[in-house]
């Protein structure tokens, strides 16, 4: 696809749509300015459903029997997000995965992908759509989007008490934050004293908006694509890097494409 454009002149633009979502924005923002001094560690965990037996799996109308796939909450659908997500952040790239992930067709299991970025930083994810979700009540907040409700999409008002609600942690050395991106909620922990962020407008799903409105602003420009066909390629090759882990049973490098 990649060559296909540049063959024939075509702007390409990936659509990473969580990097236009505020509190992502601002967490970067933060962490590029030192805020939290240099990042150590970045942790998404998803642990959720209602049980096994409760389980449904995406199917092969979105990823074909036997290669990588699993449930929305998995390593492929949502985890490929956070592939992208994570390096983003701290302004660098994934160079080495391991990890394990599901399988179209075969039974549900908990996921996981452990990822050393060029910038020394761990990258932990863990995901598991087939358990029940043990978040105590008070570690949920007020959300400002709807709420996410997986096989029903977006329900529901905005400013409602989210018990689950997802979010990304980001440990540095003077200090660390807690990123809601759905919510438009950040928390930042500076030497111990922790304060709530303020935000812009445009919780969740604001976001797929405005990152159409900045694809039509660069095509008005006339500028190559800010987020282009180099991001995807590099977030899918760590993808099929942690499947190749578990293969291997050994870390596995990540390919580095040209960036854009």
């Amino acid at each position: 696809m990649e060559h296909a454009c540049r063959q024939h002149a075509v702007r390409f633009c990936y659509g990473s749509s969580y990097r236009h979502l505020p509190a992502l924005i601002e967490a970067r923002r933060l962490i590029a300015e030192g805020a939290i001094g240099s990042v150590r560690l970045l942790v998404e965990e998803v642990i959720t459903g209602e049980g096994e037996s409760s389980f449904q799996p995406l199917s092969a109308t979105h990823y074909p029997i036997g290669g990588p796939g699993g449930g929305g909450y998995g390593l492929v659908d949502h985890g490929i997000h956070m592939l992208d997500i994570l390096p983003w952040l701290c302004d660098c790239s994934i160079a080495t995965v391991f990890g394990r992930g599901d399988r179209t067709g075969a039974a549900a299991r908990p996921e996981f992908a452990l990822l050393g970025l060029t910038s020394g930083a761990l990258g932990v994810l863990l995901y598991d759509g087939s358990t029940w979700p043990l978040d105590l009540p008070a570690e949920g907040l007020f959300s400002e989007a709807r709420q996410w409700v997986d096989r029903r999409g977006w329900v529901g008002p905005s400013g409602l008490w989210d018990p689950h609600p997802g979010n990304i942690r980001v440990y540095g050395s003077m200090g660390s934050l807690r990123i809601y991106h759905y919510a438009n909620r950040l928390l930042l922990n500076r030497n111990g004293g922790v304060r709530d962020c303020e935000l812009p407008r445009g919780a969740t799903p604001a976001h797929f908006g405005a990152q159409m409105r900045h694809f039509c602003q660069e095509l008005d420009d006339d500028a190559d694509p800010s987020c282009g066909a180099g991001t995807g390629i590099r977030s899918l090759a760590a993808l099929f890097a942690v499947y190749d882990s578990e293969k291997c049973g050994t870390w596995q490098a990540v390919s580095s494409p040209p960036r854009g």
